[in-house]
């Protein structure tokens, strides 16, 4: 039996990203029950509401189809963690991964209201619940896209010699 190792920067390094793809890992298992709970809310709903039921399906893969850019900023996100353990999040490859899932989250931002006043429209009454859902939705996706936005720029920077940035000797 081996003594245990003290924690070093390096180990604690790597333990938070040890740390960080286990709650990316979290987050998805969490859509995925979200989208199975999602179901048979809809199921209820329609039964509930007969005049909308036909809107049902649309309404469900509407609101599935919001959470692939999700998906895809996970998956951003444990790329971004991998160029870490390699010591490469300083790199331009690693900034230009940022600034795609920026992307990302511009294309959920324009999405979320884009879906809902398709489907708002179809409905007959409109729930205010279901507008601060919007609203709470859209604020998150703007900070998100921001933050990563924000996040791309501070690594490319960082990553120039101090004689090519912006921040000049």
């Amino acid at each position: 039996m081996g003594c245990p190792q003290p924690l070093t920067s390096d180990n604690q390094d790597m333990a938070l990203t040890r740390l960080l793809r286990v709650l990316i890992i979290v987050f998805a298992a969490g859509l995925a029950v979200g989208i199975l709970m999602l179901h048979w809310l809809s199921l209820d709903v329609a039964q509930t509401y007969p005049e909308v039921a036909h809107l049902r399906a649309a309404a469900f893969w509407a609101a599935v189809a919001g959470l692939v850019p999700l998906v895809v900023a996970a998956g951003g996100m444990w790329h971004f963690l991998t160029f870490v353990d390699r010591g490469e999040a300083f790199s331009a490859a690693s900034s230009r991964l940022l600034r795609q899932v920026s992307a990302v989250f511009l294309a959920l931002a324009v999405y979320i209201p884009v879906a809902a006043l398709v489907l708002g429209g179809a409905v007959p009454q409109s729930s205010p619940t279901l507008t601060l859902a919007v609203i709470g939705a859209e604020s998150v996706a703007v900070f998100l896209m921001a933050a990563c936005a924000l996040l791309a720029r501070l690594l490319s920077e960082a990553g120039l010699p101090l004689t090519e940035g912006p921040l000049r000797a």
